[in-house]
């Protein structure tokens, strides 16, 4: 709660001038980044910029009482001469380092992380387990099993005991939760979430949706991960219609039937006369479906089926 007052302190410094962003996070509008014990404003290597933000801490150091601690707050800089990069030290009386940084001993990368890059969280792992394991397992049990957490043994706990409820170990694959959250991720940028992850998706890789973008050159690691699932979520992501404005008539999953465009092909766009980007409204008026009885099978197998969903709300 206290923190959502340093936005907004910060945020008056960026409007007044004060402050100038990065040129990629002018576009989200991104001056910061509040974690749960460490805040990271990102701000254009100029002296300005720097006495502008080192200002804002301190208002709302007063307010708050929250102060920020000099020895173990440290600046990244990059582009800058060494004269400029020693003046701008000696401002702040920071450390400078350099990325990638770490975050719960993870470095932040835009790549694939490697089998080093994870030690630090397997280690942590390990650790719990030893814990977990002197803790909770018998003497009896814990010779059987836990002398070595092999996959094997993993795979004895998912398959005999496969839930806690049911006196399991509570294991779960880590494939499938990665899946899993990268499906979440999808889903995030589907619908629009709110939030700045996802403004900054829509502003760097795509224009319009998820599911005709391809993958660029520079895109990075975690990027074409998501582009590689998302042909297994599409069908889970139902649109509902509404006024039709922003649902895509042949690429979003609205018509009882499916995504029109992979069910039919690229033919039913010229025989309907719509373009590849046409919306729904196209085929709205006054809340009622608007289509021209065409001899084609497959627009009749279409708009045939448009009976069967709930009436469109217009006045949305």
């Amino acid at each position: 709660m206290a923190m959502e007052g340093f936005t907004g302190v910060i945020k008056k410094f960026e409007v007044d001038g004060n402050i100038t962003l990065l040129p990629r996070c002018k576009v989200v509008q991104l001056s910061h980044l509040i974690f749960a014990d460490d805040l990271m404003i990102f701000v254009k290597a100029v002296s300005d910029s720097v006495i502008a933000s080192l200002g804002a801490l301190d208002e709302f150091a007063f307010f708050s009482g929250l102060h920020i601690n000099r020895p173990k707050s440290s600046i990244i800089l990059g582009g800058l001469t060494q004269t400029s990069s020693m003046q701008l030290l000696e401002l702040t009386g920071f450390k400078e380092t350099k990325l990638p940084i770490r975050y719960l001993g993870v470095p932040l990368v835009a790549g694939k992380l490697t089998l080093g890059d994870c030690n630090p969280i397997l280690d942590l792992i390990w650790k719990k387990l030893e814990r977990w394991k002197s803790s909770f397992l018998s003497y009896a049990r814990s010779y059987n099993r836990s002398h070595k957490f092999s996959k094997d043994a993993i795979y004895i706990g998912q398959e005999y005991f496969p839930f806690q409820e049911e006196g399991g170990l509570g294991l779960k694959r880590v494939k499938e939760m990665n899946v899993a959250g990268i499906m979440k991720q999808i889903w995030c940028i589907a619908s629009h979430k709110k939030s700045i992850w996802v403004k900054w998706i829509y502003k760097r890789y795509m224009e319009k949706d998820i599911w005709s973008v391809k993958a660029t050159s520079d895109a990075s690691w975690v990027w074409r991960k998501i582009l590689k699932y998302r042909d297994k979520m599409e069908y889970f992501i139902m649109h509902i219609v509404g006024n039709g404005i922003s649902t895509n008539l042949w690429l979003d999953n609205w018509h009882p039937k499916g995504i029109l465009i992979k069910i039919f092909g690229d033919r039913i766009r010229y025989d309907a006369g719509l373009s590849h980007l046409a919306t729904i409204d196209e085929i709205l008026k006054d809340g009622a479906w608007l289509c021209t009885l065409d001899t084609t099978l497959q627009l009749m197998e279409t708009w045939g089926g448009l009976q069967s969903i709930p009436k469109p709300h217009y006045a949305e």
